[in-house]
Protein backbone atom coordinates (compact mmCIF):
# COMPACT_ATOMS: atom_id res chain seq x y z
CA UNK A 1 0.00 0.00 0.00
CA UNK A 2 1.21 3.49 -0.98
CA UNK A 3 0.42 4.86 2.48
CA UNK A 4 2.85 2.70 4.35
CA UNK A 5 5.46 2.96 1.49
CA UNK A 6 5.81 6.91 1.94
CA UNK A 7 5.11 6.87 5.70
CA UNK A 8 2.09 8.81 5.67
CA UNK A 9 0.87 9.80 8.43
CA UNK A 10 -2.93 10.01 7.63
CA UNK A 11 -4.91 7.49 5.13
CA UNK A 12 -8.08 8.50 3.90
CA UNK A 13 -10.52 6.44 2.30
CA UNK A 14 -14.03 8.18 0.68
CA UNK A 15 -16.60 5.66 0.24
CA UNK A 16 -20.33 5.46 -0.72
CA UNK A 17 -21.50 5.38 3.08
CA UNK A 18 -20.29 7.81 5.88
CA UNK A 19 -18.02 5.78 8.01
CA UNK A 20 -17.45 2.74 9.05
CA UNK A 21 -20.40 0.85 10.69
CA UNK A 22 -20.74 -2.43 13.05
CA UNK A 23 -22.67 -4.38 10.32
CA UNK A 24 -23.66 -3.38 6.16
CA UNK A 25 -26.23 -0.33 6.26
CA UNK A 26 -27.33 -1.42 3.13
CA UNK A 27 -28.02 -4.87 4.95
CA UNK A 28 -29.40 -3.99 8.19
CA UNK A 29 -31.40 -0.51 9.53
CA UNK A 30 -30.48 -1.45 12.61
CA UNK A 31 -26.59 -1.05 11.41
CA UNK A 32 -24.78 1.43 13.96
CA UNK A 33 -21.86 3.60 12.58
CA UNK A 34 -18.76 3.94 14.65
CA UNK A 35 -17.33 7.34 14.84
CA UNK A 36 -13.53 6.57 16.30
CA UNK A 37 -12.29 2.57 16.42
CA UNK A 38 -9.02 1.22 16.78
CA UNK A 39 -6.96 -0.39 13.85
CA UNK A 40 -7.60 -4.09 15.84
CA UNK A 41 -11.82 -3.38 15.96
CA UNK A 42 -11.80 -2.60 11.85
CA UNK A 43 -9.62 -6.05 11.68
CA UNK A 44 -12.61 -7.46 13.53
CA UNK A 45 -15.22 -5.88 11.44
CA UNK A 46 -13.79 -6.94 8.15
CA UNK A 47 -11.03 -10.08 8.53
CA UNK A 48 -14.57 -12.73 7.98
CA UNK A 49 -15.40 -11.26 4.48
CA UNK A 50 -14.33 -12.99 1.64
CA UNK A 51 -12.28 -11.41 -0.99
CA UNK A 52 -14.52 -12.17 -4.16
CA UNK A 53 -16.13 -10.42 -6.92
CA UNK A 54 -19.02 -7.73 -6.27
CA UNK A 55 -18.07 -8.06 -1.69
CA UNK A 56 -17.32 -4.23 -0.79
CA UNK A 57 -15.80 -3.50 2.61
CA UNK A 58 -14.71 -0.21 3.63
CA UNK A 59 -11.71 -0.86 3.51
CA UNK A 60 -10.45 -4.68 2.52
CA UNK A 61 -8.70 -7.33 5.27
CA UNK A 62 -5.48 -6.67 3.86
CA UNK A 63 -5.51 -3.02 3.67
CA UNK A 64 -6.93 -3.28 7.77
CA UNK A 65 -3.92 -5.20 7.87
CA UNK A 66 -1.14 -3.20 6.30
CA UNK A 67 -2.95 -0.06 8.45
CA UNK A 68 -2.45 -1.71 11.68
CA UNK A 69 0.88 -2.70 10.90
CA UNK A 70 2.39 0.60 9.74
CA UNK A 71 0.29 2.38 12.59
CA UNK A 72 -1.33 4.95 9.96
CA UNK A 73 -4.21 7.48 11.57
CA UNK A 74 -7.22 6.58 8.91
CA UNK A 75 -10.08 8.44 8.47
CA UNK A 76 -13.20 6.68 6.42
CA UNK A 77 -15.77 9.32 5.07
CA UNK A 78 -18.34 9.33 2.77
CA UNK A 79 -17.46 10.68 -0.93
CA UNK A 80 -19.56 14.15 -0.02
CA UNK A 81 -16.76 15.29 2.06
CA UNK A 82 -14.10 15.16 -0.18
CA UNK A 83 -15.12 18.73 -1.30
CA UNK A 84 -13.58 19.71 2.03
CA UNK A 85 -10.23 17.85 2.04
CA UNK A 86 -8.65 20.19 4.30
CA UNK A 87 -11.25 19.99 7.12
CA UNK A 88 -11.23 15.86 6.93
CA UNK A 89 -7.56 16.33 8.09
CA UNK A 90 -8.60 18.15 10.74
CA UNK A 91 -10.69 15.91 12.10
CA UNK A 92 -14.41 18.26 11.27
CA UNK A 93 -15.76 15.21 9.46
CA UNK A 94 -18.76 13.05 9.73
CA UNK A 95 -17.32 9.66 9.33
CA UNK A 96 -14.74 7.52 11.22
CA UNK A 97 -11.45 7.76 12.63
CA UNK A 98 -9.77 4.72 13.39
CA UNK A 99 -6.01 4.56 15.06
Amino acid sequence: MLSEFVSADIFLRFTNVDGVYDKDPRKFKDAKKLHKISHEDLLGIVEDTKAEAGVNTVIDPLAAKILKRSNIKTIVCGKEELSNLKAVIEGKHKGTEIS
